[in-house]
C-alpha cells in the first residue's frame, strides 16, 4: 500500500492513513505481529483498542520493510527504558520513527539521524479547551486560540497549539515531561518561556497539517530544516 518513497539525509517522510476498524478482522492482522505483540493486543478489552494497536504495528511493519528494502518478518523492536520503541539490531537505529494514532487515524513518521516526533487529534467540540489552554499555554498561545471569531474555530486554533507541544514532547523521547505552559509553539520553531524574555530554541522544528477533515496532525523534529513528504493513504482488508 506504501508508495516506494526513499528517505535521505534532505527529507521526512510522514504517513496519515485512515481505516474503518468495522471492514477489519483483527485475526488477519496478527500474521504482522510478534508473539509479545499478539499477546499485548490480546489483553486490550475493547475490540476498537485491540484493531488500533494490531493495526499500527502492521502498518509501521510494512513502510520500515519499504524503507529498508528488507521483509517485514525480519523487523524486530526493542525499547528505550522510557517505552519508546526503536529498530533492533542488527538493522540499527539510524532510521528514527514515531507513531500516533487518534479516532480513525493512525499516523507515522520517519526521519533519518534525528529524533521525530508526531501527533495526531480527532478535532472533537465536547473538549473543555478553554480550561487546558489556561493551564497548559502560553499567554500569546491563549491570546491565539482566543483570537478566531467562533468556537469551532477556537477549538481548532487550540488543536493547533496541542498537537504542537505533544509532537514536541515525543520528539524528545527521553520520558521528559517539561512545563506546557514554559512551550510555546506559535512558529515553526520551538521558543522556551523564561522569566522576562523568550528563548528560541531552533534545533526543534514543527509542522503542522490540516488536509484531513476533522483531524489536525504535527510533526516535531531535530537537526537541519528539511522537505517533508507527506502521503494520505486509505486502509482496506486486502493490504
Amino acid at each position: 500500500m506504501f508508495s516506494k518513497l526513499f528517505i535521505t539525509k534532505n527529507n521526512i517522510l510522514v504517513y496519515i492513513i485512515y481505516y474503518n476498524s468495522d471492514e477489519i478482522n483483527v485475526t488477519d492482522l496478527f500474521s504482522y505481529l510478534s508473539y509479545e505483540e499478539r499477546a499485548k493486543a490480546n489483553n486490550y478489552k475493547f475490540i476498537q483498542d485491540k484493531i488500533r494497536f494490531s493495526l499500527t504495528r502492521k502498518l509501521l511493519r510494512l513502510s520500515l520493510s519499504n524503507l529498508l528494502n528488507i521483509d517485514q518478518s525480519k523487523i524486530e523492536f526493542e525499547f528505550t527504558k522510557f517505552g519508546k520503541p526503536i529498530l533492533g539490531h542488527p538493522i540499527g537505529n539510524n532510521l528514527k520513527f514515531n507513531i500516533s494514532h487518534s479516532g480513525n487515524v493512525i499516523c507515522l513518521a520517519f526521519n533519518l539521524e534525528f529524533e521525530i516526533g508526531i501527533d495526531v487529534e480527532k478535532t472533537i467540540s465536547d473538549i473543555n479547551y478553554k480550561e487546558l489552554a489556561e493551564n497548559y499555554f502560553t499567554s500569546r498561545e491563549v491570546k491565539y486560540v482566543y483570537s478566531a471569531d467562533n468556537i469551532d474555530a477556537q477549538i481548532k486554533n487550540f488543536y493547533f497549539i496541542w498537537t504542537r507541544k505533544e509532537a514536541y514532547l515525543k520528539s524528545l523521547g527521553s520520558g521528559l515531561v517539561e512545563n506546557l505552559n514554559n512551550i510555546e509553539v506559535l512558529s515553526d520553531t520551538i521558543k522556551k518561556i523564561e522569566p522576562m524574555k523568550v528563548q528560541t530554541t531552533d534545533l526543534c522544528k514543527l509542522k503542522t497539517f490540516t488536509e484531513l477533515p476533522s483531524y489536525l496532525v504535527s510533526v516535531a523534529y531535530f537537526g537541519q530544516e528539511k522537505e517533508i513528504n507527506l502521503e494520505i493513504l486509505n486502509y482496506s482488508n486486502h493490504y
